[in-house]
């Protein structure tokens, strides 16, 4: 009977190390790894509108990564465009996409911030590399488009091959993110 304490006190003890261990680390390194994030998303945010030179947040009550709008502004704090962050449901779960929209209401540029769309297939999507048969990668069909221009996969907007639900998901972000621009 001594034994079983002795040995559930040792266990008790492990783990109440090993959990303040976990915490203390995680309180050490949750500062950096936000940190970390946000510079990875601002420089996403340069991605998509590279003609913009700072980046407002459309709600300062909201945490910056939890944002849904960004106003482009240039060194004048005119407005060069806005930024949306869209979600469309994937063939994997939903794909998260950044949209620059300049104030000609054309798409500047996109980028994938998250999927969990097929390795090889729908993960392409995010690809620089040119599509076969084309001379553009799949994101780049969407610089310059407008809202008035046709929108049909597989006729207007190339998909990847084997990937047409992660096309259309990216193609109703985009177009999402048109209708949503002031």
């Amino acid at each position: 009977m001594k034994e079983i304490i002795k040995m559930t006190s040792f266990l008790a003890v492990v783990s109440f190390a090993a959990g303040i261990g976990l915490s203390l680390t995680n309180y050490v390194t949750d500062p950096i790894i936000k940190k970390e994030k946000v510079e990875s998303y601002k420089t996403s945010l340069k991605e998509v509108m590279p003609n913009a030179d700072d980046y407002k947040t459309g709600d300062n009550r909201v945490d910056f990564l939890r944002q849904t709008k960004f106003i482009a502004v240039s060194k004048d704090n005119k407005i060069t465009g806005e930024i949306f962050v869209m979600e469309e449901k994937g063939y994997g779960g939903k794909v998260k996409v950044l949209v620059g929209i300049n104030n000609d209401k054309e798409v500047t540029g996109i980028k994938i911030l998250e999927h969990k769309e097929t390795p090889g297939l729908g993960s392409l999507a995010e690809s620089p590399e040119k599509m076969p048969g084309k001379d553009f990668s799949f994101l780049e069909q969407f610089k310059g488009r407008k809202l008035s221009d046709k929108w049909e996969v597989k006729k207007d907007i190339a998909a990847i091959t084997g990937a047409t639900i992660t096309t259309r998901a990216v193609t109703k972000a985009v177009l999402k993110a048109l209708n949503s621009k002031d």
